[in-house]
Parts: structure tokens; sequence; C-alpha cells
């Protein structure tokens, strides 16, 4: 408990920061919308804004140095360099071993970033997921490199799996979550045919 704590002291000013670029886009992106001709409902602005908050979030996860506390940093300053040679790390499970926290934490983490795409913008198909599963942690891994953490094999698995998860927790709920899209966003949505015989 007193881990996840630390890193909930780190993240939730990067998750207001994520809230406020959401905020200062939206007039511009419903002045879009309204040329477009489309409409979108507070259920899904309200989604939006948890998943900007997230993106928030994690990018100080994964990209900020460990321990990196931003109201200190603005407090105080920042008396450590911010880029150093970071280490590698080959071995493979040792969160399950280990810890099951850091193994489920690295998991459930990336499981918004599967889910919530496909499901705010919708046509995202299978293989954009996958991109997504490979080169987002793997990206994140390389940068920590440069800032002192570890480039660890086993986080780049199990995070490319998170985001997988994410999109096939979405694929298994596509049709249902397919119509609220095209209810929050007067979007027609394109959904497959029925088996025949089948009614929609």
């Amino acid at each position: 408990m007193e881990k996840i704590l630390s890193y909930l002291h780190i993240v939730l000013p990067f998750a207001v920061l994520g809230a406020l670029v959401f905020a200062a886009v939206y007039v511009p992106r419903r002045r879009r919308l309204d040329r477009m001709g489309l409409e979108s409902s507070l259920l899904r602005e309200g989604l939006l804004l948890a998943f900007f908050a997230y993106c928030g979030a994690l990018l100080a996860l994964l990209f900020l140095p460990d321990g990196f506390d931003l109201l200190k940093v603005l407090a105080h300053g920042y008396d450590e360099p911010f880029f150093r040679a970071g280490d590698f790390s080959f071995r493979f499970m040792q969160s399950l071993r280990h810890s099951r926290l850091m193994l489920w934490g690295n998991i459930l983490v990336m499981v918004p970033l599967g889910f919530f795409p496909p499901l705010l913008w919708r046509d995202r198909h299978w293989y954009g997921a996958l991109l997504l599963a490979v080169a987002f942690p793997a990206i994140a891994e390389n940068w920590q490199l440069f800032i002192g953490r570890t480039f660890d094999v086993e986080d780049l698995i199990l995070n490319a799996m998170g985001v997988m998860l994410g999109w096939l927790l979405w694929n298994a709920l596509e049709r249902p979550a397919a119509h609220c899209v095209e209810k929050w966003t007067s979007i027609p949505v394109n959904l497959p045919d029925p088996p025949s015989g089948e009614k929609a």
C-alpha cells in the first residue's frame, strides 16, 4: 500500500495537468464538432477527461526519473541531473517471483491505453492495437535508458500485454460500445452483420 501511495503522489499532479490540457482544448474541440454537425454527450466528454488525466499520469510514470516529485521540484528545484545513464535488465518474470504488485501493476496500468482509443474514436483494428502495444512500451523503455532508469524486458512484455488486454476487453464489448459511440457522437458506426437468422 505504501508503494501505491508513493506512485499516486508522483502521478496525481500530472493527471491534473492532463485534465488541464483537456480543458484547454475543450472549446476549440466543441467548435470543430459544431462545424462538422456532430455532438458529444456529457458522458463521452467525461470519459475523454478521464483519458487525458490517465495519459498525463502514464507519461509521468514512464518518462520521468524515479522519484521525480513535481510539487517538490516546483518548490525547491531539481538538484539531480535529469539525464543520466540507465541500465539493462533481461531477467524475465522476476516480478512473478518477487512482487505480484509489480507484475499486475505493469499489466493493468496499460489496459486503458488499449481500451479507450477504440471506445472513444472507433475504427481501431487489432493491428493498430498491436502496433501501439509494441511501439509505446518500446519507446518508454528506451527513453528510460537516458534518465537513469532501467530498460526492463519484463516491463516491455507486461506493458504490451496490458495494451492488448485492453483491446481484447474493448473487442468483447465492441457491439454495445459501438452503439454507445454512435449515440454519443451522432456518427454512424458500421457494425458487422449478424449471422443469418439472427436479429441485430
